[in-house]
């Protein structure tokens, strides 16, 4: 799997996220390619943020030339997963991000995007629904090198020669 979506709790004034970070997830050096939400609070001892975001493995194969751009999918609900207007499973709106596998290729994941809803329809009492939905394309082997590269870069320090 080259990108996944993962989540990380950050505390205090100075910890961030970014568009670029290296980090290290599984034993993995991992880039964040897209951040996708961004929840935060206030406690006591500081400020505390929970980020959604994608990230790249660092040297594995972008495999996404293997997918169509156009990824749209089709997802039955039940009818017993709701009442009234709640339902227990949500139906997803243009933007959200997820994950999506090739079924003939297990292991090959990919991000989309949905860009849309094409259809909404009843089989007997179940709600079918055809998404719209757009492959995430992955950072290419450059874009990867620079960001680790600056990743090294920011923590080295520089020490004076004084003979």
């Amino acid at each position: 799997m080259a990108t996944e979506i993962l989540y990380a709790v950050r505390n205090g004034f100075n910890s961030s996220m970014r568009v670029g970070e290296v980090i290290e997830y599984k034993g993995k050096k991992a880039v964040v390619t897209k951040i996708i939400n961004v929840n935060w609070s206030m406690y006591e001892s500081g400020p505390s943020t929970k980020c959604e975001f994608i990230a790249q493995y660092v040297g594995t194969d972008d495999h996404t030339y293997n997918f169509e751009k156009e990824q749209p999918f089709t997802k039955s609900y039940s009818y017993e997963n709701v009442s009234s207007f709640d339902s227990k499973e949500e139906l997803f709106k243009a933007g959200t991000i997820r994950m999506a596998s090739d079924k003939d290729q297990p292991g090959s994941d990919c991000c989309i995007v949905i860009t849309g809803i094409k259809e909404i329809k009843y089989d007997f009492v179940n709600l079918v629904v055809t998404y719209d939905a757009e492959i995430i394309p992955e950072w290419d082997e450059n874009e990867i090198n620079q960001a680790v590269y600056a990743d090294r870069r920011s923590k080295f320090t520089v020490i004076s020669n004084t003979k």
